[in-house]
């Protein structure tokens, strides 16, 4: 009896929370809903899930960030690094459906322009990460002259020279796993396609 009372006295407590428009409910839903698609991500780190997982994730993701960018004191930090994670959602999503990430390279673009002005070893994850994705995804997929053209600057040129996003990548964390493990790939990848402009083989 004394466990039904604690319990709907929780589920109370939790209705109001759902129900409630207030800045610090919405946070704890947003966060709920964040942590809910990253983990889905975390479980398949290697990326070989179905596409409908990644969906799932970037549902709970883009539905998180879109609660939380609604505060009006939302940490602008804050939702530009969980955008990372929905950059990441994305490229997965799109990689099992065999179509261009072009939603994703934006996203990534956009978080190394917002942290790029920070001189701190947690950001430079983030831009280091988004880079590498950057110059895979570019030398794997071949992009289309559309796709790059659909960007400007700086990061038009990045498409266009690949290994550049490779390189800056690892500037930032010459140490890093996934950055030697994609920039050494894309090496291969580009090589080969080089010495055998026909090939059409993928490398996951």
């Amino acid at each position: 009896m004394q466990m039904d009372k604690h319990a709907e006295i929780y589920n109370t407590r939790k209705n109001e929370i759902l129900k409630s428009n207030d800045p610090e409910h919405i946070r704890q839903k947003a966060i709920c809903l964040l942590e809910q698609g990253y983990c889905i991500l975390a479980e398949d780190a290697d990326g070989y899930g179905v596409a409908s997982k990644y969906c799932t994730a970037i549902d709970y993701l883009e539905y998180g960030l879109s609660m939380l960018k609604s505060k009006h004191d939302s940490d602008p930090t804050e939702c530009i690094i969980w955008k990372y994670y929905v950059a990441l959602a994305y490229m997965r999503y799109d990689r099992r459906i065999r179509v261009e990430s072009t939603t994703c390279l934006s996203y990534f673009f956009e978080v190394i322009k917002y942290l790029e002005n920070f001189d701190d070893e947690d950001k430079h994850f983030y831009i280091a990460r988004s880079y590498i994705y950057i110059g895979w995804i570019s030398i794997r997929d071949s992009l289309e002259a559309n796709s790059i053209n659909s960007f400007s600057g700086d990061f038009q040129n990045i498409l266009q020279h690949p290994l550049e996003a490779c390189e800056r990548a690892y500037r930032k964390r010459p140490s890093d796993t996934v950055v030697l493990n994609r920039y050494a790939r894309c090496l291969i990848k580009n090589f080969t396609r080089i010495e055998n402009p026909k090939d059409t083989n993928d490398l996951e």
